[in-house]
């Protein structure tokens, strides 16, 4: 198994792995959820905003985790902060219970350090069927977005 930083020619690879985990999952795309907010995403390009992780197991990519980068600024009521979040993780159903999921976070914890932030963030929704494993990468509920629709 190896973990590392995709390549522009991956991207579709990694996308084409995005859209068959969630074909079998209970994800509901954030696009069907709030289509006045989120639009449908392939990653199709690189940024110094976010980074693609892959995990490679005999040439084929069998994993990924998308996370972002970026800054935000002092408000009234917060510090200004760093953030290394988490946008998108996933694992190929034939290779799940196997740590893949775990070295990802390991290598997502490490590069967060090595690049100065001193926390890594995930936003879940509450239909999610993934906060058993989060919890037990040793993610904590810090906080809860809540809305009224008018």
């Amino acid at each position: 198994m190896e973990i590392r930083y995709a390549r522009p020619d991956e991207l579709k690879e990694v996308n084409e792995l995005r859209n068959r985990i969630r074909s079998i999952t209970t994800y509901v795309p954030h696009k069907d959820m709030n289509p006045e907010f989120f639009k449908h995403v392939n990653i199709d390009y690189f940024s110094d905003d976010f980074d693609v992780l892959v995990v490679v197991i005999d040439d084929i990519i069998r994993g990924f985790a998308i996370v972002e980068c970026f800054s935000k600024p002092e408000s009234l009521y917060r510090l200004a902060r760093q953030i290394y979040r988490i946008v998108d993780l996933g694992v190929d159903e034939a290779y799940r219970h196997q740590g893949i999921g775990t070295a990802l976070v390991d290598t997502i914890r490490r590069d967060a350090i090595d690049k100065g932030f001193d926390r890594v963030e995930l936003e879940m929704w509450e239909i999610s069927d993934t906060f058993d494993f989060f919890e037990y990468e040793g993610f904590n509920t810090f906080r809860r977005f809540m809305e009224l629709k008018l």
